[in-house]
């Protein structure tokens, strides 16, 4: 199985269609000969590329991390807080099957109360479900700290969803087990947060998933800049995430209808009064499983393996009913499209060329499902597309699968989606070492465009950058548009310390006398915030980029040893997507200025003594 999945990933890597015939697998491609994989031997097959491609550089990451094959014609970049929200409102609106919802917390605003008034209206007009169609289910995980705060918080906006659907609504609320004890009684409300969060921003709506980094709140609805990602279509990232989830809500406390919290009865160890110990090695054993590769990737008779109950718990959502139930590795298609190839790549990384998704067909796969496929030897014709504007990107669409047939759009396979996750307390480290190793992958061939909101790059992570032969071009929130600038109390000297941080970072980089491959900017709009974050990357002198990281992580401290945090890793040879992301990381860059250390000699810009001990002495708290 494994040398299968190779085989399958280095066909699309090498840039050549990919055509299935039997038990023999072909693919061809401009300067090249004819070459053959046999799939069905014992041992696998290979392939000898013939170019080299950027994108060969990362057939590692499918070795740590799910993947998954995808057109990217079903992804779409929203470009700011407006489309976002309109964005959830009109997924929750249309939702017929489930609606799942991961973020730090939940506001309180007019806006926000907006969409759980959609999510309730849906969930309202939803069908009680017949045996072919089960009514909509609805599951939030929040973080139970934040989510607690003060009087009117998350828990009581989501009260009369799940007073009014009781069986169909259900609220989770992660607590971090490090926040315990003295460290309970003595911090107070808003600074334990520090301690630790559930920080994931995954939503899911039937087989839509939306990746962000932002929360659900009124500044990320309005004025608050992150990134969001629109993935159409692709049961099985929503899969991924659903069960991600749901597994964190074993081992999080539940909402109950008098506003009182509860452990899940299939989780018997309190997070901050039971032992420390057992609570994070059976929340890292049950997590594991949920992200190991081989489950996703590899033997599919686990897929519909449920380890931690016998019984469909409130918050499960019904898993193991054939709406939801983990799919195997097979096409998925209408049996008429099955006729027709799978195209897991249809141009060169940096070619420029690309193929008509009307003469192509193919669907949303595991990895595992390629050699699967009962897909005769037919080609297909392929034809330049050309003047793509990001208008028709916005509004392309795709065939929804009617609940019986699970695919959907008759779309090439040429990006391939890899979710990280990253649970430091719970020694979960996936994103960690892939960011890093893709980090340290990027050469002197290769150009970085690296955004945070919270400019605080842990140790290994910096000093990656200042090794590295890549050039990098960094991106962070200028003091004014810090979310913490002018907050009340000690919180409003934050932006102070982020100053601090990128000052002796600045230095670090003139001693090595590296200002000219990596530059510094800072992101600036009147009234607005800054909280974007991820990674954009492209082959050196290629105009659109064929790598981006997005989602919660902020490379900082915080987000590899203290929250729990997910984000996509995207590889992609499509044309429409690469050129959105391209645009997505313009519209942040061409709102910056370059700094250098002249910037931080402005008098504005000097750092009290005090903050400068603070900074160093609890850095890694940020």
């Amino acid at each position: 199985m494994a040398c299968r999945l190779r085989s399958a990933w280095r066909i699309f890597l090498s840039g050549k269609q990919f055509h299935r015939c039997k038990s023999v697998v072909t693919y061809s491609g401009p300067g090249t000969g004819l070459c053959t994989v046999r799939y069905h031997s014992s041992e696998g097959g290979d392939v000898s590329l013939q170019s080299e491609s950027p994108l060969r550089k990362f057939e590692w990451i499918q070795k740590r991390a799910p993947a998954f094959a995808i057109s990217g014609e079903n992804v779409v970049i929203l470009p700011g807080p407006v489309e976002y929200f309109e964005e959830l409102k009109n997924q929750a609106r249309n939702a017929s099957k489930r609606v799942v919802l991961a973020s730090l917390y939940l506001g309180t605003s007019p806006k926000v109360q907006e969409l759980v008034d959609t999510i309730y209206q849906t969930c309202q007009t939803s069908s009680q479900g017949t045996q072919d169609k089960p009514p909509l289910k609805v599951h939030i995980l929040l973080d139970c700290t934040r989510g607690s705060r003060g009087k009117h918080n998350s828990r009581t906006m989501l009260l009369p969803l799940i007073k009014d659907f009781p069986d169909r609504a259900s609220v989770s609320l992660y607590h971090t087990p490090d926040l315990r004890g003295r460290l309970k009684e003595l911090i107070p409300e808003r600074y334990n947060e520090i301690i630790g969060l559930s920080h994931i921003k995954a939503y899911i709506f039937d087989d839509t998933v939306i990746m962000s980094g932002a929360n659900l709140s009124e500044s990320y609805f309005t004025n608050r800049q992150d990134r969001y990602i629109m993935v159409k279509d692709c049961p099985q990232l929503a899969d991924f995430f659903h069960k991600l989830v749901t597994t964190v809500s074993t081992f999080s406390f539940q909402l109950q209808q008098d506003d009182s919290l509860v452990l899940d009865p299939e989780f018997n160890v309190h997070p901050y009064e039971g032992d420390i110990t057992e609570f994070k090695t059976k929340a890292r054993t049950l997590v594991e499983e949920v992200i190991d590769p081989e489950h996703w990737n590899g033997n599919t008779s686990q897929h519909n393996h449920q380890p931690h109950t016998t019984e469909t718990k409130s918050h499960e959502l019904h898993y193991n009913s054939p709406e939801f139930s983990h799919r195997t590795l097979v096409d998925n298609r209408p049996k008429e499209s099955r006729t027709k190839p799978v195209i897991l790549l249809r141009q060169d990384a940096n070619s420029g060329s690309n193929t008509s998704p009307q003469s192509q067909h193919a669907t949303c796969l595991h990895t595992g499902a390629v050699q699967q496929k009962d897909i005769s030897n037919s080609t297909s014709n392929s034809s330049p597309q050309e003047n793509i504007d990001s208008k028709s990107v916005q509004n392309s669409d795709s065939t929804m699968y009617d609940g019986k047939e699970r695919m959907t759009s008759d779309l090439p396979l040429d990006t391939w989606i890899f979710p990280l996750v990253q649970m430091g307390p719970l020694g979960v480290t996936v994103d960690e070492e892939v960011t890093s190793g893709i980090l340290n992958t990027a050469d002197s061939d290769m150009e970085c465009y690296l955004a945070s909101g919270y400019f605080n790059l842990t140790r290994t992570y910096m000093d990656i950058v200042l090794r590295s032969k890549a050039k990098f071009n960094m991106l962070m929130a200028s003091p004014q548009v810090n979310g913490f600038y002018g907050a009340k109390g000690i919180s409003g000297f934050i932006p102070d310390s982020y100053t601090y941080i990128a000052k002796k970072f600045c230095e670090q980089r003139d001693s090595r006398g590296q200002q000219d491959r990596i530059q510094m900017y800072e992101y600036y709009k009147d009234n607005w915030t800054f909280h974007a974050k991820g990674l954009w990357i492209y082959q050196s002198g290629k105009k659109l980029p064929f790598l981006t990281l997005m989602g919660s992580p902020n490379f900082g401290h915080r987000s590899v040893h203290r929250d729990l945090e997910a984000q996509l890793a995207i590889i992609t040879t499509n044309e429409n997507l690469q050129k959105q992301l391209h645009q997505e990381q313009e519209r942040l860059y061409t709102q910056s200025e370059r700094v250098d250390k002249t910037t931080y000699q402005q008098e504005h810009r000097k750092v009290p003594l005090w903050v400068k001990i603070v900074s160093i002495t609890t850095r890694n708290f940020w």
